[in-house]
């Protein structure tokens, strides 16, 4: 008993990180159980009441209380730094930093939480060091990030379905967050909305007091998206994608969470304004960046979404907007180069085409694989519509819709991204448009989110020595395709 009075005792006093204006306090410490909690106030007032974090795991147990502080370490950063492209041409980095060590006393697990505190907001993630009690793979079942309100604030808001964005904001008060209104686009199979009081990030907030907020997150590299769910009593707690088989993530130490992002205003222009998010993601590692070119470009897609043509040839798509009347294939060799000549003529840049590539026909059919990424429909000839548009100085802007079967896109990427580089195509958009395959696994998934990354780094082949190589450029889209 002695021992546990003395333990308990020696926990640390509440430790403080200021923003680098003195506006924004964050308060860390432990419970009485040694559990970490914060809080966060602005200009006096309370934003975030005491809040607790904590993890649950398949194959270890709960990591949440008995944890004692190891080291405490503080920073102070002031640098300038230059984006590739964005609204501005040179990015404040200005914070305040803080990072508790954290050892657990039984059976003696690490993790270190660390704060970076903005004049507009803050951030924090979980990292966990190198050590064997997670040297095996480790799984995730739930990450309990609170963000306890201190009132029951205005808030716009969509449904936290692990597929899509795709809905009007609603405004609400947080304790009327209901997404059941929703339930008939629930019955759709490339929607999942599991809990009706949760919400997709970023989640945007009001005080009475006329303060904005802004829930989000930032560096989601090897990890799985997060959503946040409302509890009776104005607590939000983090709800993170599952995969298939219900765990949330998979990894193995050393690795580090997404950064947990509070943006704070006066106004709403200060949200849209902040760097934060940017400031909060991993630094540019390509040495190389003279190949990205923001650019306005026209394609042949709305014309199908209007029912004036169609994706597939020869029959309507069953899942399309032929309803509208389109029948006639869209994507052919003379529609092309119309729109290569408007373009043209318009002074803009890229030229899109969808549905070039055999399969469309199959669309909305229990069938894996109908895309191959390679093979056109006879009434297109990809290689005389990249030369037209490189003659016309137009850039082809390649397309692969994989209609949710990103398992199968990787097995085709090879083949897919050669061919297009091959032909001087720079550019290709991606779509995963319905459920994804493998059944189960969701857009906003830790496996998505590894695919994504995985054709975000691919590099092309060549096929033949003498064939000139360019560095193949990417669009991609991790949703239904853009309209």
């Amino acid at each position: 008993m002695l021992l546990l009075i003395f333990a308990a005792c020696q926990r640390p006093q509440k430790k403080l990180v200021l923003s680098p204006n003195s506006e924004i306090q964050v308060h860390f410490s432990l419970s009485s159980q040694g559990q970490p909690q914060y809080s966060v106030t602005y200009k006096g007032k309370t934003l975030i009441d005491t809040s607790q974090m904590s993890f649950e795991f398949k194959n270890q147990p709960a990591l949440d209380t008995g944890l004692h502080v190891q080291e405490i370490s503080t920073n102070a950063v002031d640098k300038t730094w230059q984006p590739v492209w964005g609204e501005r041409s040179s990015i404040r980095n200005h914070y305040n930093e803080l990072a508790v060590s954290l050892t657990e006393e039984d059976p003696g697990r690490q993790m270190t939480i660390r704060f970076r505190v903005y004049n507009n907001g803050l951030g924090f993630r979980y990292e966990f060091p190198e050590q064997e009690a997670m040297s095996d793979s480790l799984f995730i079942m739930n990450e309990r990030t609170e963000f306890t309100l201190a009132g029951d604030h205005t808030a716009w808001w969509i449904p936290a379905d692990y597929h899509s964005y795709e809905y009007n904001y609603i405004q609400t008060r947080v304790s009327e967050i209901d997404a059941s209104q929703f339930l008939s686009e629930n019955d759709r199979r490339d929607r999942q909305i599991d809990n009706f009081q949760a919400v997709n990030t970023p989640l945007t907030m009001k005080t009475e007091d006329g303060i904005y907020l802004s829930f989000h997150e930032a560096a989601l590299t090897d990890y799985t998206g997060m959503t946040i769910a409302v509890e009776n009593n104005l607590t939000l707690v983090s709800e993170l994608v599952p995969w298939a088989d219900g765990t949330k993530v998979k990894q193995k130490a050393p690795f580090n969470s997404p950064w947990r992002t509070l943006q704070v205003g006066d106004r709403p222009g200060d949200l849209a304004e902040s760097s934060l998010i940017l400031n909060l993601n991993d630094p540019n590692k390509l040495e190389d960046t003279s190949w990205f070119e923001p650019m306005k470009y026209t394609g042949i897609w709305w014309e199908m979404h209007l029912g004036k043509t169609n994706w597939g040839m020869g029959a309507a798509d069953q899942d399309s907007y032929s309803n509208l009347g389109g029948v006639e294939h869209g994507a052919t060799t003379e529609n092309a180069k119309k729109y290569i000549d408007f373009t043209r003529r318009a002074g803009l840049k890229g030229m899109l085409v969808e549905g070039w590539n055999t399969g469309w026909e199959y669309w909305g059919t229990d069938s894996l694989g109908f895309f191959d990424f390679t093979t056109p429909y006879p009434d297109f000839n990809l290689e005389e519509v990249a030369e037209y548009a490189n003659q016309n100085d137009v850039e082809l802007i390649g397309h692969h819709e994989t209609s949710g079967q990103a398992g199968h896109y990787q097995t085709r990427l090879d083949p897919a991204f050669t061919l297009y580089n091959d032909l001087g195509i720079h550019y290709v958009k991606t779509g995963y448009a319905g459920g994804i395959i493998p059944r189960g696994e969701y857009h906003h998934g830790q496996y998505m989110v590894r695919h994504y990354r995985t054709v975000v780094k691919k590099e092309p082949n060549t096929r033949s020595p003498s064939t000139p190589t360019s560095r193949l450029k990417r669009r991609a889209s991790a949703g239904p395709t853009p309209i």
